[in-house]
């Protein structure tokens, strides 16, 4: 039986989620065609989008309100796309703010709803759990420590372990990845991730070049790479370096991350996504993040947990040093990274994320296990 699934991602580390489920799905049903939103990754791998999720990626609170009036008119034209198409089921990724919306929407027309990411309830808002009751069918979850949250509210949840444990790695050894990135490989490498979000860029560059300065000075010998998520992020970057007249010697590269962390002694991130892949890569590093100083000050009051990046809160415990909002400056940062780029404390902080590592050895078939979840939602709608 053929069966059309809606596929949902807002943003790119969705979109990169979406395409791993959507390579997955042939291993068990080859009739499922998958139409929605998401970015160049899910469209390689056969979606037929709708528009791109480059159009909703929005981060902040100050920032979503800003662009509120465009994502109302996307959801609603989306709802109704939807409508029109008509599919067995909606499988939305992340991006609670707008997925659940459209959930909430689809369900009440009678399409069943599995939503893939949890919304971080067990850092903030965990009343939205009751809301979710009346949004989403089943929610596919990432991480072992969030499944009680949801079951003591009543949800349907699944573990499937995050997908990213059997993608990230590199074939290169550490000097072919200096040489790869255009630097030397004899000398230390420091890698720049200043995020995958214009508003992120912006925050989090002029910061990370201007730590990178006072490190090269400390030592001169050290070479540093930056990394942008995207094609257009990159061209955003080398604007923003030639108008700065930056001196350092810095290669930027686009994409390929896991081969330039291969190639890292030390790594600068901006809290997301990549903290995990950066621990999984087991490259000692330093995690940093600035938002609007409206949203902060909202967020400071409602998040409840100790950590921001994903690897400590998923370790429960600070395995690498975070700065955030105004502790993330030149000084308290330099002061930071300095230590790590001693053999010694690195290897430390290496020993904490293998740990970490073996702790999301689930999501080795991560994309496999949400697609079994959704083809075994849909058989049991013909019931």
């Amino acid at each position: 039986m053929s069966y059309r699934i809606a596929i949902i991602a807002g943003e790119p580390s969705g979109d990169r989620l979406g395409a791993a489920v959507v390579r997955a799905m042939p291993q068990l049903s080859p009739n499922i065609h998958f139409v929605g939103v998401g970015g160049e990754l899910m469209a390689k791998a056969g979606v037929e989008l709708l528009y791109s999720c480059h159009d909703l990626s929005v981060m902040g609170l100050v920032e979503v309100l800003r662009h509120y009036p465009r994502l109302k008119r996307k959801l609603q034209w989306t709802v109704t796309e939807l409508q029109r198409l008509k599919p067995d089921l909606l499988l939305t990724i992340d991006y609670p703010g707008f997925n659940l919306r459209l959930a909430t929407a689809m369900k009440r027309l009678g399409v069943p709803t599995l939503h893939y990411v949890g919304p971080q309830v067990w850092a903030w808002r965990a009343g939205r759990l009751e809301t979710m009751k009346q949004q989403v069918d089943h929610i596919a979850l990432l991480f072992e420590f969030e499944l009680p949250y949801y079951q003591q509210a009543g949800l349907a949840a699944t573990v499937v372990g995050h997908p990213m444990v059997g993608w990230v790695h590199s074939t290169l050894t550490p000097a072919e990845a200096k040489i790869f990135c255009g630097s030397s490989p004899d000398r230390p490498l420091i890698g720049l991730f200043p995020g995958s979000r214009q508003s992120e860029i912006a925050r989090h560059l002029p910061l990370m070049v201007a730590s990178a300065e006072k490190l090269w000075r400390n030592q001169p010998q050290r070479q540093f790479v930056l990394v942008a998520a995207t094609e257009p992020l990159a061209r955003e970057i080398e604007r923003w370096l030639r108008q700065a007249d930056c001196r350092l010697p810095l290669q930027l590269v686009s994409g390929h991350s896991y081969d330039v962390m291969r190639g890292c002694e030390l790594i600068i991130a901006a809290s997301g996504t990549v903290t995990l892949e950066i621990a999984l890569m087991q490259v000692p590093m330093v995690v940093i993040y600035r938002m609007a100083a409206v949203s902060y000050a909202i967020l400071s009051r409602l998040v409840n947990i100790p950590h921001v990046s994903l690897c400590n809160i998923v370790a429960n415990q600070a395995i690498v040093p975070e700065l955030i909002q105004n502790q993330a400056n030149v000084t308290r940062l330099v002061a930071t990274a300095e230590p790590l780029l001693r053999p010694s404390a690195a290897k430390e902080q290496q020993q904490r994320l293998a740990t970490l590592k073996s702790m999301l050895a689930i999501g080795e078939r991560g994309s496999e296990n949400v697609a079994q979840l959704a083809l075994s939602i849909l058989v049991s709608k013909e019931k």
